[in-house]
């Protein structure tokens, strides 16, 4: 008879957000080795990016079961604004009422062995301590980031209300998982008075089938990125605190006015990162307006073709986020492509970027004027030589069987 797992997360498919891909790669993996696997997740209808191609994720949609949910910041707004408490411990907190009831229902039909939650948001950490309270089931917590109030405080009820749910989970999970090292450490560091605290890494990383999937058949599906110019590619968010672009602006600049770089021959495109409106003014003033270009978000699989179109890749991953590896680079370091990291050298994306060949860390304007040179200059070279079977999806999968299996043996 095989084991069962439940799994609790507020984004699920058919969201398209990034955090679904370890998700997901969990769920597969768990299935393979012969778990069942229980999903309690959030309804669709709070999704903003939803990928409507649902054969696409592989998911038996007979395990998933979905929970009421509102979204406090436009489902209980007037004129724009709501509540402060409604969107405590997460905006999406509407769901944990409902959620637990759901989850109680398939705890009593499926008897799962294990319970799994992964954050943030926070919210679903809170329905597993629930259920785990109600239940007894062991509990595997996973913390993809760290909340706000260890590294980067808003200060006020939520910085209360995140310490309250973290010291929940720290107290009560019977392990805990991370997707950093640094995070891990921080936790441990913080909470150190809790001697029980059990805790794991497994890092984000990058599904290989993806990649064979688009090497076999590399489609014209993302045409704009298809260029004579060369291209230095980025996804997602931008903004000023935490992913600002102005250092790899300024140093576009000095290129282009040394006449190493034009409109002609070069261009930086921001994939899901708005229409650049907060930099516009900072573009005219360095006249480079016309070197770079915003693009709408696509689907996820759209997006790792046009990292592997690309010429080069460039993360941004400011002070403010020095505990935490965006989970893209493990996509950008799969493609084999110089990648232009702006990040700390400290910060634990500046660490992983230290293994790897062809991962430039710059970090002020010489290195990156200088960097972003050296590699426009070599064009569209080789591939790069990396070794990377350690951070594939399913070994970090693997893993994550390997701690359920040790768990329900031990709790028999």
């Amino acid at each position: 008879m095989s084991n069962t797992a439940l799994l609790i997360v507020l984004d699920f498919p058919p969201s398209n957000t990034s955090s679904i891909q370890r998700v997901v790669s969990f769920y597969k993996q768990l299935k393979h080795q012969g778990w069942k696997v229980i999903v309690l997740t959030a309804e669709t209808r709070i999704y903003r990016n939803k990928n409507e191609d649902i054969s696409y994720f592989g998911i038996d949609w007979n395990d998933v079961h979905r929970a009421k949910a509102f979204d406090a910041s436009k489902d209980f707004s007037f004129k724009g604004k709501h509540l402060s408490y409604l969107s405590l411990p997460d905006k999406f907190s509407s769901w944990i009422p409902y959620a637990y009831i759901l989850g109680k229902k398939l705890i009593a039909e499926h008897q799962p062995d294990i319970i799994w939650s992964t954050s943030p948001g926070p919210s679903a950490n809170l329905i597993a301590h629930l259920l785990k309270k109600k239940s007894g089931i062991p509990w595997v917590a996973d913390y993809r980031d760290p909340l706000l109030y260890l590294h980067d405080p808003a200060g006020g009820m939520i910085d209360f209300v995140h310490k309250k749910v973290d010291s929940t989970v720290v107290k009560n999970a019977d392990l805990i998982t991370f997707a950093t090292s640094a995070v891990a450490d921080k936790y441990s560091s913080y909470y150190k008075s809790e001697k029980s605290i059990k805790y794991e890494v497994i890092n984000n990383g990058f599904e290989e089938s993806n990649f064979h999937i688009l090497e076999e058949n590399i489609t014209q599906v993302n045409a704009e990125n298809t260029s004579e110019k060369f291209t230095l590619y980025y996804a997602g968010a931008l903004y000023a605190s935490g992913r600002d672009p102005s250092l790899i602006f300024e140093a576009i600049s000095k290129l282009k006015h040394k006449n190493v770089i034009n409109e002609d021959n070069f261009q930086l495109v921001f994939q899901g990162s708005g229409n650049g409106a907060e930099f516009t003014e900072l573009l005219i003033e360095l006249d480079i307006e016309k070197l770079i270009r915003y693009l709408p978000p696509i689907p996820f699989m759209d997006a790792l073709e046009a990292m592997i179109k690309a010429d080069a890749l460039l993360v941004i991953q400011d002070e403010r986020f020095n505990l935490q590896i965006p989970g893209k680079i493990y996509e950008y370091l799969r493609t084999y492509r110089p990648i232009i990291a702006k990040t700390p050298t400290n910060s634990a994306t500046g660490q992983l970027c230290k293994l790897y060949d062809g991962c430039l860390i710059c970090n002020n304007i010489t290195e990156m004027t200088a960097t972003l040179k050296s590699v426009f200059i070599k064009g569209r070279q080789q591939k790069e030589t990396r070794n990377l079977d350690s951070l594939t999806r399913a070994h970090g999968a693997n893993r994550l069987v390997e701690i359920f299996d040790s768990i329900t043996k031990d709790d028999l």
